[in-house]
């Protein structure tokens, strides 16, 4: 049984009101390092959740300061003010054969009153939250203090190849957020919802589909080694199969043909992956096989990990596609976070962790403004409090 905090939670809602009134980011890393700090306390479960939710409000915010109109996630922009202008009824005939973002989409400009921004923060959250509450999970049922659990937690939020995604290829990471989240749930609940939320996530994004082969794994882990092995090869030379059978028989103008005949042909663009993301997304399997030694295997945790190297094996199986290559390197940076809390806990190696987390916020805050992705500088963010964050979204 989890220990309430030591930390008394009118001093967190006291730092909450009145430091975030100057400074949102500022009163974030104070709250999250009072959690962190002391040894001996396990931050109560109602205080972890809002800590995942401030994370989540703090990016949502960051993305709204990307310029939708000119930008990769113009696209986003237009769909949403086109929902707008249809009825329901003629929005439903319309939309292609993905339909849950689509009516996702839909009921969100209405719920959000047309303002995109707020669209922007909302949706930012729902790419964050279930990850999170995904870790917590791992954390708890494998009896690992959960102060770990926000540690991961931070070390998403402050990886910035995953939040770039975030306001990029909107609905893959929203796909790819649920999926891992009814992974976990599905692991440690034996409930129809967790094995119809996996399924249906690929009707948010085809390629979330690929989590499907966590069916396999969750039904398998009693048979022999060697059996479930050449299961689990089979699956992965089927699943290249499928998406080859959906494009050849799939409507030619839905996205789900697209998708794949995408993930066949390529998009024709030139895409060059550097080494050092592949090395980056290839670390994940030695941490993997840590966790996987020293973990009980009966706490789930072994699937999760399976499945986390089984994404590996696949971006690397499809290097002559970059461009596919690079998509499904989002479902990776999923796990990295977790694989790198839990493998350097599990070597006594925490002090690492807390290096980690500061090293990886210095280099989000750096990054914000590099390359392609142009977004509000950081030291600007870092003065928004929530009067002016107010302002920038409804005014």
């Amino acid at each position: 049984m989890e220990n309430d905090s030591l930390i008394r939670p009118n001093a967190i809602i006291g730092i909450i009101l009145a430091v975030g009134f100057i400074s949102f980011p500022t009163m974030l890393v104070i709250v999250t390092a009072m959690m962190l700090q002391e040894n001996q306390a396990r931050p109560a479960k109602n205080t972890r959740c809002l800590i995942y939710v401030l994370l989540g409000m703090a990016l949502g915010y960051i993305n709204t300061t990307k310029p939708a109109e000119y930008s990769d996630i113009s696209y986003y922009y237009w769909l949403y003010n086109w929902a707008s202008t249809k009825s329901f009824s003629e929005y439903i005939d319309l939309i292609p054969k993905e339909p849950l973002y689509h009516i996702y989409n839909y009921t969100m400009s209405y719920l959000t009153f047309g303002n995109f921004k707020l669209f922007v923060v909302i949706t930012t959250i729902l790419m964050y939250i279930p990850v999170m509450l995904a870790f917590d999970r791992i954390f708890c049922e494998n009896r690992i203090d959960t102060k770990y659990a926000i540690a991961a937690a931070v070390i998403l939020a402050c990886f910035s190849e995953y939040f770039f995604y975030t306001a990029q290829i909107i609905r893959q990471v929203l796909a790819g957020s649920l999926a891992f989240y009814f992974v976990v749930r599905m692991t440690y609940e034996d409930d129809k919802w967790s094995y119809l939320g996996l399924a249906c996530s690929g009707l948010i994004h085809a390629s979330a589909f690929v989590f499907c082969i966590y069916y396999i794994l969750r039904f398998s882990v009693r048979w022999p080694v060697k059996v479930r092995f050449i299961v689990i090869l089979v699956s992965f030379v089927m699943f290249g199969a499928i998406v080859g059978f959906v494009a050849s028989v799939s409507d030619p103008d839905s996205t789900l043909a697209y998708a794949a005949n995408r993930a066949i042909t390529g998009a024709g663009d030139v895409i060059h992956i550097g080494l050092l993301p592949l090395a980056v997304c290839a670390s994940i399997v030695p941490m993997a096989v840590i966790i996987m030694r020293k973990l009980d295997w009966s706490t789930g945790i072994t699937n999760i990990m399976l499945l986390a190297v089984f994404l590996v094996a696949f971006i690397f199986a499809n290097m002559s596609n970059p461009l596919f290559v690079l998509r499904f390197m989002e479902y990776c940076y999923i796990f990295i976070p977790l694989c790198m809390v839990l493998s350097l806990y599990l070597l006594k190696l925490t002090s690492i962790i807390v290096m980690a987390m500061i090293v990886l916020l210095f280099r989000f805050g750096m990054s914000l403004n590099k390359g392609d992705f142009q977004y509000e500088q950081f030291v600007n963010i870092c003065l928004d409090g929530y009067p002016l964050m107010l302002f920038k979204i409804f005014g």
